[in-house]
């Protein structure tokens, strides 16, 4: 017999027919196997969506802790600035207080110099010798009766400082008058009278007076005399006799000059 068109054809099989046609035996594992790859691809979606959910956590709880911080800071920044503002009203009203109280203070001290000055301007000379310094605490020094000009105490009076002159001790203003204490106080006798002429009208000629600066008017110190300053200068001292009787003066007083602020 020839190869003629009369026999049975014989056909090729393609790759997904030989698939479908796999033996019954061996269909069950190849689900399974792609039911296995399914899980997995399932599971590793599901893992990477934790991952990204745990990713967008991190992040928000990194920007809320970043949001808390940066408000805590600026409270904390507030505080301060409220803390400094609140400093500074208080130094400013403490300020304002003591600039009222000196203002005060000085007041009250122009009435009491007004009280112990003399009405004009004296003609006396002046010595410069202790230099005049600015106080830190205390100066003594000893004042004579009979120089016939302005002795320098070698203190700067500072304008708002608070002082303190204290005297003591005895001086004579003429061999027939008593000696007397800083208030010039009992030194008059029938020889040595008040004939006038004091630096300071109105007190003993025995009294212990002071200046304050070459232009001031002179005032009356005594034992004693507590001031706050209303101006810069020197300060002097001497006796308030008057002009033709420093001759015959003799003896001393002494001085201390305080600072109490």
């Amino acid at each position: 017999m020839g190869s003629g068109g009369d026999g049975p054809a014989l056909m090729a099989s393609t790759p997904t027919e030989s698939a479908e046609q796999q033996p019954p035996a061996q269909q069950p594992l190849v689900q399974q196997q792609l039911k296995q790859q399914q899980e997995q691809e399932r599971q590793r979606q599901e893992q990477e969506r934790l991952a990204q959910a745990e990713r967008e956590q991190q992040a928000r709880e990194q920007a809320e802790a970043l949001a808390r911080e940066q408000e805590q800071q600026r409270i904390a920044e507030q505080k301060k600035q409220q803390e400094a503002a609140r400093r500074k009203a208080a130094e400013q009203a403490r300020l304002a207080a003591e600039k009222q109280a000196l203002a005060q203070r000085i007041v009250q001290s122009q009435a009491e110099f007004k009280q112990r000055q003399a009405s004009k301007m004296d003609v006396y000379g002046f010595s410069e010798y202790p230099l005049a310094k600015p106080l830190q605490s205390q100066v003594a020094l000893v004042v004579a009766a009979s120089p016939k000009q302005w002795m320098g105490a070698g203190v700067q009076i500072e304008r708002g400082k608070t002082y303190r002159i204290e005297a003591s001790g005895q001086w004579s203003m003429g061999k027939f008058c008593k000696a007397t204490d800083p208030t010039g106080a009992g030194m008059y006798t029938l020889g040595c009278w008040d004939a006038g002429g004091q630096t300071v009208a109105g007190y003993p000629h025995g009294a212990l007076i002071g200046k304050i600066g070459k232009q001031a008017l002179p005032f009356y110190v005594g034992p004693g005399f507590r001031f706050t300053a209303p101006e810069d200068g020197p300060l002097y001292f001497m006796a308030n006799d008057a002009a033709a009787y420093f001759a015959d003066n003799s003896g001393s007083l002494n001085v201390t000059v305080s600072r109490e602020d």
